[in-house]
């Protein structure tokens, strides 16, 4: 490349994480010219806050958030993690060198990648659920599809900056478990967004029945169910790692479906479904 003076450049039009910027570091004492990626300087960017002291309201005038959202929406918001620890230690938890717990918060979307000598290859979505640091890693805690853990396993891993990747949608019912036989549809309706996928189901009823607890899944189409039937019995229970990644995948205009199957007395009452998706 011929000598050239930065205003002399091609203009990037299109940023992604991996591009490199030069930086001039110790500029006040041994200065000398290295390279960053723009993921390490989005990294070092805090966020500021000016204060209107009569109006007593905060105007954030630069964040790290922002600033990823700009830089990041030809990529749908993925930014890649770098320093990950390529074997998870549990089917539920993945570590990260350095500290990212006020990048990665609970409650962003994330994607991850299996490899290596995984059983079931491929890319896969869900929900951070914990996110702690113990120096020198972060333990973030998903819910989704399960992680592997043999060493090699986990070859990437990204998080999502757009505040509209996660959605959360509720359902409630009142007197529900009076039906007979063993199973029954308790709502069912087509998916009216974009196409997505189901990482979280919660379940909890004010009033367990009085005999053996119901149970309550979600299933996609006519397909299987998305995960292990959670119990209704009086405490809230949620999917965890038991979405089946085979069925988890929501299309648009494809049928959803509460399935409930039945207690003993058929007393419960007060059910409450949260079903929380991603979208790619």
């Amino acid at each position: 490349m011929a000598d050239k003076k930065i205003t002399e450049l091609t203009e990037c039009a299109a940023l992604e994480t991996t591009d490199l910027i030069p930086v001039v570091d110790d500029p006040s004492g041994s200065a000398e010219l290295k390279k960053a990626t723009l993921a390490t300087v989005i990294s070092g960017i805090s966020r500021t806050t000016v204060r209107d002291m009569a109006s007593a309201v905060d105007t954030v005038l630069v964040t790290e958030q922002g600033i990823r959202e700009a830089i990041n929406s030809s990529a749908n918001g993925w930014v890649a993690v770098t320093g990950v620890n390529d074997q998870a230690p549990s089917s539920s938890t993945i570590t990260v060198t350095g500290d990212i717990t006020a990048t990665v918060t609970v409650g962003t979307a994330l994607k991850f990648t299996l490899g290596g000598t995984a059983t079931n290859p491929g890319t896969y979505y869900a929900i951070c659920t914990g996110s702690t640091y113990g120096a020198p890693s972060t333990t973030l805690t998903i819910a989704g599809p399960p992680l592997e853990t043999d060493d090699g396993d986990l070859t990437a891993l990204y998080y999502n900056v757009r505040r509209d990747a996660v959605e959360n949608l509720t359902f409630t019912f009142g007197r529900f478990d009076h039906a007979a036989g063993t199973s029954t549809t308790l709502a069912k309706f087509k998916w009216p967004k974009q196409a997505c996928y189901i990482v979280r189901v919660e379940a909890i009823v004010g009033t367990a029945d009085t005999g053996v607890a119901s149970a309550a899944t979600i299933q996609v189409q006519t397909d299987g169910a998305v995960h292990t039937a959670l119990d209704l019995d009086g405490v809230l229970n949620n999917s965890v790692v038991t979405i089946d990644p085979d069925y988890y995948d929501l299309a648009a205009q494809a049928d959803v479906t509460l399935v409930q199957v039945l207690g003993a007395e058929h007393d419960a009452e007060n059910l409450t479904v949260t079903m929380t998706v991603v979208y790619p």
